[in-house]
């Protein structure tokens, strides 16, 4: 059985406090062995003010874990004017998990996404374990072929390649999930899309007047909700938990 860890890129920055308490009280409450899931904050805004609401702060380039599920960052969470600071956040994050836990598969997303785990687990029992990069597949200026980072799933072997190179990643100023692409296709060659297998696994609902029904049947198990009202977000989680919310 494949060991799974869900990176939930989190923040409560920005008045995300509402969003990211979603995550951890829905989905994120459902247990199985196989899964771990963490919830990851960076512990400074863009101007380099600390987060409140942890017990302390982690130096820059550290990592503390508080309630086993989440993990404060020392680097800065929010947009810069050039590039994306996250890109450490993340770094920093695989790089915590290839110390401290075994795992075949991280799934990277977002805390305005909701995760069905019995099906992601199935997904991931179906594919292999090594070489894998993969999830939200883009292409940036017809260029640069990346997987969107609200739904971006790494094999141990990518993740701890990504960390051997952690230094180059950061020299690309670009987004972060579009740096992890231009690395690992484009300048390391390492993977290309065309030699692993791939199911769509994400929904994007940004339609007015969208309607969760349209669900029914689906076999993914990443959905990301976009809003631009937090009360759209709790109502959409309250639909999902209806659904795939396990006793």
């Amino acid at each position: 059985m494949a060991k799974i860890i869900i990176l939930n890129q989190a923040t409560i920055f920005h008045n995300y406090s509402q969003i990211d308490a979603l995550s951890r009280t829905t989905w994120g409450l459902y247990k199985h062995p196989d899964v771990k899931c963490i919830h990851y904050y960076g512990a400074y805004d863009i101007d380099d003010r600390p987060v409140t609401g942890f017990p302390s702060i982690p130096a820059r380039g550290e990592v503390l874990m508080f309630d086993d599920d989440r993990m404060l960052v020392g680097a800065n969470d929010g947009n810069g004017p050039y590039f994306d600071p996250r890109g450490e956040k993340m770094m920093l994050a695989y790089e915590y998990c290839l110390k401290h836990f075994e795992f075949d598969f991280i799934l990277r997303i977002c805390n305005t996404s909701y995760i069905d785990i019995e099906a992601m687990v199935k997904y991931f029992n179906s594919i292999r374990k090594e070489r894998i990069y993969d999830g939200t597949r883009n292409m940036y200026n017809t260029e640069i072929f990346f997987v969107t980072g609200f739904n971006s799933y790494l094999s141990r072997d990518t993740v701890e390649k990504v960390i051997e190179h952690k230094q180059d990643y950061l020299d690309i100023k670009l987004p972060e999930d579009l740096a992890l692409g231009k690395l690992l296709m484009h300048d390391l060659k390492y993977t290309t899309f065309e030699d692993q297998p791939h199911v769509d696994t994400h929904v994007l609902a940004t339609e007015p007047g969208f309607k969760p029904d349209s669900f029914v049947g689906s076999e993914r198990f990443n959905y990301r909700f976009r809003s631009h009202t937090v009360d759209e977000y709790v109502a959409f989680h309250n639909y999902m938990i209806r659904r795939y919310q396990k006793d």
